[in-house]
This record gives structure tokens, C-alpha cells and sequence, in this order.
């Protein structure tokens, strides 16, 4: 028999997908715009349950505010086929003044800064793992 390294994907409950997602600082956020489906890079913190991100004043995500949006954070090793992915779901705001977070921006963008919030209804997450397994005979052998 041969080794063979298959890749499995795992569901990863809401704990922890939240404790991946406070590992990263870059995100990324799908919405829709006027031109329809989109995603967009952004610097982001958690407060409470709630993603907080930075946006500028040229981000089409200003205009997606009210929207059901996904933000998606992942770390993926492509080499060794292993890695996580996690998906915040929920609706698109405008930071209240309360709000304490102020995550870094994404690089390159203007001085008109918001901050945004998506008020996280669903969190999910899956881990990308090696499981080692022996392989069939080959009949052809």
C-alpha cells in the first residue's frame, strides 16, 4: 500500500470561527453595488459580536450600508493544503458614535475615513486539514 495525503474540510462552530477571526486584521467584504456583486479588502477589528471595518470615501461600500453583506477572513497554506476560512453574515451599518474600535485602514486609501459595522447574525467557519490514509492496491499492478 502507498501513502497518500487527502485534504479534509471541517465545519468549525461559532466559538471558534470568532476566535480565528480575532487573528486577522485584514478582511474581506462582499456586497452589492450599481454594478452588482462585489468584494472589497478592508482593515477591520471585533467589538462585541460585531465586525467593524474602515472604509474610504471612494469604497462602494458606503453605499451598501442596510445590506445582508458577508465578510469572509481566511489563512490558507496552498503548499501543505492546510488552513482555515470563516464567514461573518449580517447587515451593513454605519458605526454608532459609541463605537470604541478603530481598525487600521486598508493601504493606498484617502483621508475621508468611516467606519462601518456588520452587525454579524451568522458566523461560520470551516479548517482545510492533511488526513494521511493508505491507499488501495492498484489492481493494474
Amino acid at each position: 500500500m502507498s501513502h497518500v495525503e487527502h485534504t479534509t474540510l471541517d465545519p468549525l462552530g461559532a466559538d471558534e470561527s470568532r476566535a480565528l477571526l480575532m487573528t486577522a486584521e485584514i478582511g474581506r467584504l462582499a456586497f452589492t453595488d450599481e454594478h452588482g456583486p462585489t468584494v472589497e479588502p478592508f482593515g477591520f477589528a471585533l467589538e462585541g459580536p460585531h465586525v467593524v471595518i474602515a472604509v474610504g470615501a471612494r469604497s462602494g461600500a458606503r453605499a451598501a450600508v442596510g445590506q445582508a453583506v458577508a465578510f469572509q477572513v481566511d489563512e490558507l497554506d496552498l503548499v501543505h493544503r492546510t488552513g482555515w476560512s470563516v464567514v461573518a453574515v449580517g447587515t451593513l451599518h454605519r458605526a454608532d458614535p459609541e463605537t470604541s474600535a478603530r481598525p487600521e485602514p486598508w493601504p493606498g486609501g484617502d483621508d475621508e475615513r468611516a467606519l462601518l459595522v456588520v452587525r454579524v447574525e451568522r458566523l461560520s467557519g470551516r479548517r482545510l486539514r492533511r488526513d494521511p490514509r493508505r491507499a488501495e492496491p492498484s489492481a493494474s499492478r
